[in-house]
């Protein structure tokens, strides 16, 4: 009888899995991104990433960019330069802005500030050092809870995913300046691998899309 209640409970466990990824597949298809191209950038480095420590939606000292940050922003503008760029869409948090201004220095376009491209909320963890508040498996499968009082992975994964639509809707040649969580769940939207050198600090990407897919350019 014992052995009965064990199958039975490998099997719930089993369909429960099954059923989670279908929802979160199911959710990835009611939010297909529009195909068109455009460019990410991630913000420069600030003293909070040479600590190893979360940023989330902090926005004070230590979380601007820094003088590494500053000339990586300067060396993104010089690729970024030999690109068409007709408007940037960044994050509000004072290290997107700073990246941001530093890349429409030399041409003529505007700058929008949105808050749904903003870092994910990180409760507890922002300011702490990543090994005392692991968070990095906790973004898929999508999911409601919210470790250490941060933003569930579903609510963030669906503000980013529709915000880009909007944003894509709404104009061509697009840069978006943001974090790596909003670059994960792009990436991870679109069923591509992100590589460790995609998240660098200022590593301008080309996300371009294919007749069966998307295809990642690195720009240098």
């Amino acid at each position: 009888m014992f052995g009965n209640h064990k199958f039975v409970m490998i099997v719930f466990l089993v369909s429960f899995y099954i059923s989670r990824i279908f929802n979160t597949e199911m959710e990835k298809q009611n939010f297909n991104i529009i195909r068109k191209p455009f460019y990410f950038l991630r913000h420069g480095e600030t003293d909070l990433n040479k600590q190893h420590k979360h940023q989330g939606t902090l926005d004070i000292e230590g979380t601007e960019l820094n003088e590494v940050g500053i000339h990586q922003a300067k060396q993104a503008q010089l690729i970024l330069d030999r690109h068409e760029i007709r408007s940037v869409y960044s994050s509000p948090l004072k290290r997107t802005q700073q990246t941001s201004k530093i890349i429409a220095e030399n041409r003529n376009c505007s700058i929008y500030f949105v808050d749904d491209l903003k870092d994910r909320y990180k409760g507890k963890a922002e300011g702490q050092p990543y090994k005392n508040f692991p968070l990095r498996h906790t973004y898929f499968p999508l999911n409601d809870q919210e470790p250490f009082g941060a933003e569930s992975s579903r609510k963030f994964f669906n503000r980013v995913i529709n915000s880009l639509n909007q944003i894509l809707e709404t104009s061509d040649f697009n840069l978006i300046v943001a974090h790596t969580p909003v670059l994960t769940c792009i990436c991870y939207h679109l069923g591509l691998e992100m590589t460790d050198q995609m998240k660098n600090n200022c590593q301008p990407i080309l996300f371009k899309p294919l007749d069966d897919g998307w295809e990642v350019i690195l720009l240098s």
